[in-house]
Order: C-alpha cells, then sequence, then structure tokens
C-alpha cells in the first residue's frame, strides 16, 4: 500500500462520487434492486429491533426502502451531491454527513448496520478497525450486513467492469477514478471477528461479490473463538 493510497483514496472517491451523482440512478436496474429489496427483508427479518443504520447510503435508495419496512433509519454518506439527492428525495428521513472512520461518532446502540456496497472502499486495515466499531455501535444480538467484492488485493480502478449495474450507460456516466478493496471468502470473514454468520449468498445480479449478514456476539464468545 503505497502512501498517497492510504492518504487520499477517500478524497479521491469523494470527487468521483460528487461528480457522478447525479447520474448514479442508473446503476438501479430492476433486478439489482429486487435483489436488494429481498435481502433487505432478509436484514430486517434477522433484527431483535427497529433502529438501524445505512452507511454509505448514497442517494438513499435502500434507506427509503428500509424505512418502508418500519424501520427508523439513520443515513450517512460523505459526498455533499449524493447527499443532497437523497435528502430532496426523501424529506423526512436523517441524512448526515460523515466518514465511515468516523463512525464511532455515531449515538448508538443501532439493532442493524447495513453497509451494501461501501465499506470495500476502505483500505483493509481501515475495514478491520471499522468492524470493531460496528460492534461497538450493535445493540445486543444487533445484525451486521455487508456486501463486498470478491477477489484479491486494493487498489485504484477508473474502468467499470461488463457486469457493473447499468451496464454500458453505467460506463459512459459512472467514469471516475475509485478506490476498492477486494477479498476472498476466508478473509473477509477473519476480518469480521465479534460476529457469528447467519446467512450468505454471492451477488448475482452484478460483479463478483459475497453478501453476509452477521449477529454480534457477546465479548466471552468473541475470546473464545480467537483462542
Amino acid at each position: 500500500m503505497s502512501k498517497e493510497t492510504a492518504v487520499d483514496h477517500v478524497t479521491q472517491n469523494m470527487e468521483t462520487y460528487n461528480r457522478i451523482a447525479e447520474h448514479y440512478h442508473v446503476t438501479a436496474t430492476p433486478g439489482l434492486r429486487a435483489w436488494k429489496e429481498e435481502s433487505m427483508r432478509r436484514f430486517a427479518a434477522f433484527l431483535p429491533g427497529a433502529h438501524v443504520v445505512v452507511p454509505g447510503c448514497g442517494d438513499g435508495r435502500d434507506s427509503r426502502f428500509l424505512a418502508s419496512l418500519a424501520l427508523q433509519v439513520t443515513s450517512f454518506d460523505l459526498s455533499d451531491a449524493m447527499l443532497r439527492i437523497a435528502r430532496e428525495r426523501d424529506p423526512s428521513g436523517t441524512y448526515l454527513k460523515l466518514d465511515f472512520r468516523d463512525m464511532a461518532n455515531l449515538r448508538g446502540p443501532f439493532d442493524g448496520i447495513w453497509a451494501s456496497g461501501c465499506l470495500y472502499h476502505l483500505t483493509k486495515a481501515e475495514f478491520v478497525r471499522c468492524v470493531t466499531t460496528c460492534r461497538s455501535l450493535l445493540s445486543k444480538a444487533g445484525v451486521l450486513y455487508v456486501s463486498m467484492k470478491e477477489g484479491q488485493g486494493e487498489r485504484y480502478e477508473e474502468i467499470l467492469g461488463p457486469r457493473y449495474p447499468g451496464g454500458a450507460e453505467a460506463r459512459a456516466l459512472l467514469q471516475g477514478r475509485r478506490f476498492y478493496a477486494y477479498y476472498e471468502r476466508d478473509e473477509l470473514l477473519k476480518a469480521l471477528d465479534g460476529f457469528a454468520l447467519l446467512a450468505e449468498q454471492r451477488v448475482e445480479p452484478a460483479e463478483r461479490g459475497f453478501e453476509l449478514w452477521l449477529r454480534k456476539i457477546g465479548e466471552a464468545a468473541a475470546q473464545s473463538r480467537q483462542v
């Protein structure tokens, strides 16, 4: 990992997302939305309560659907352009400006964290720290959902893959340099220490990736798994 990547990858990502925000809706294809909405129903069914937080909420599409499931939703993003769109489309929603790395500033506890297609923008070291923060924010038996990219390494990329949601239109409109971290399954599960796996599946209507539903486990259980 170069010093440049470690220092300014978040700034670079935000520059890109601010520039493409008005076109980002093209990724909400019918197939992907149906898939994600089923994943959100599954997430809601696992929850011990109704308070959830949505990191990297983007234009608020998932936040709005989760609210339709009678959940109390707090959302955040670091892109001003994305937040503007989210607030325009959902004036009654709660949308904060916040960095993933500052999640500890949120007022928990939350019964669930819906982190869809966002935490792979952190370096792998940052992701491990973020998982610890997520665990501290969750209530007893709280649920963490993550969707992460499958593969190896971490790097900047500018060209969208052929399975990126939105197809050719997305590839034309959503160009820009973004930082991604890729995981093999065992590597990802190891990083999610302090959680028990509830369910998993590979994402189908998009680029290769994992969907994981996980439940927070107690301190004693977490320590026994480390022995």
